[in-house]
């Protein structure tokens, strides 16, 4: 309850940055802010409104990048599927094309997770595995603790135990790593 208070004080105060803002790195990154604060706070169809005035104002690769994949983990978790696939698409050919592995990560790790409730496993797998292989190169502990444990959801999909409890090992050492 604490946390969600914080993260609605957070919020209140990103919307209220927001409404001042003038500059479009600010407005960008106020945007992408409280995007994601709505997302933490469950509320994917505010989210997305914020995502789209960065991605409007954002005037390089990763600011685009980002705002797209907001997109898409709003349009996921309102189950539009396409839509989400969509802005995904756009999103990783923006962060593959400007070499940014972190964000390429993001994307194919999103993209599994959107493989995954169609019941298409060997595929979620390769983008969890795509996804490690990006966090990896990108020396973040936090997304590879994130694609191990897509990882082991494809490989407890698959009935694949052992790999499933050694990727889970595996990304529980990551997370700690993380913090």
């Amino acid at each position: 309850l604490r946390d969600a208070s914080r993260l609605a004080s957070a919020l209140e105060n990103a919307e209220r940055g927001l409404a001042l803002a003038r500059d479009d790195g600010d407005v960008v990154a106020l945007g992408l802010l409280a995007g994601r604060l709505h997302l933490d706070l469950g509320a994917a169809r505010q989210a997305r409104p914020h995502f789209e005035t960065a991605l409007a104002r954002a005037s390089d690769d990763a600011g685009r990048c980002e705002a797209e994949l907001g997109i898409a983990e709003s349009l996921r978790i309102i189950d539009d599927l396409a839509g989400a696939g969509a802005a995904l698409d756009r999103a990783q050919a923006k962060a593959e094309a400007a070499d940014l592995s972190a964000l390429a990560s993001r994307c194919r790790y999103l993209r599994g997770n959107l493989l995954f409730p169609l019941g298409r496993v060997e595929e979620c797998m390769q983008e969890h595995r795509a996804a490690l292989s990006l966090a990896e190169r990108a020396q973040s502990p936090a997304l590879v603790a994130r694609a191990l444990g897509g990882l082991a959801d494809a490989f407890y999909a698959q009935g694949q135990m052992r790999s499933a409890v050694e990727a889970l090992e595996r990304c529980i050492t990551a997370a700690r790593g993380a913090g």
